[in-house]
């Protein structure tokens, strides 16, 4: 995460290196508790996320999906995690909504209230080369998500991707 290296290197300047280097694996919970806000900063929002209202839960529905098809050995997970994203239970809500793709950089991960905007929903599908992105579809070296499956994470998007 370009966010973790810069504080590594703000950290590595008045701790040291290697006290740096050991908090990798703790800066995402950090993060997720709010204690540290990621260095790049994301843009504003298309709708509220904090007034938001969905019929799909994140905690409930979204999570536990990207938990088991994408925070897997050596894909999404919190040590050395692939471009850069986070998708572990706990974690995930902090790495997706409003931040910008790494690799279709004109889209963030989750646009809330944008689906066709959201990156994670063409990786998804399978359409994120025609949006300007690069690399597999997602899962990778998994089966492709249903059609109910990748509906319900466009239906959150829609209803502006609240933390429920």
């Amino acid at each position: 995460m370009k966010c973790v290296e810069l504080l590594f290197d703000t950290l590595a300047g008045k701790v040291g290196a290697a006290v740096a280097r050991n908090l990798s694996a703790t800066l995402p919970a950090i993060f997720a508790l709010g204690l540290v806000v990621p260095l790049a900063a994301p843009a504003l929002a298309a709708c509220d996320v904090a007034e938001a209202k969905s019929t799909v839960s994140f905690s409930k529905t979204i999570e536990p999906l990207l938990d088991v098809t994408c925070a897997v050995a050596k894909c999404h997970v919190p040590i050395n995690p692939m471009e850069e994203l986070i998708l572990q239970k706990d974690l995930a809500y902090h790495f997706l909504v409003n931040i910008k793709s790494l690799e279709a950089t004109n889209l963030r991960i989750v646009d809330p209230g944008n689906p066709e905007g959201s990156y994670l929903l063409h990786k998804l599908r399978g359409t994120h080369i025609e949006v300007g992105g690069m690399g597999e579809r997602m899962p990778f070296d998994l089966p492709p998500l249903t059609d109910d499956q990748i509906g319900m994470i466009a239906t959150w998007i829609k209803d502006c991707s609240p933390r429920n």
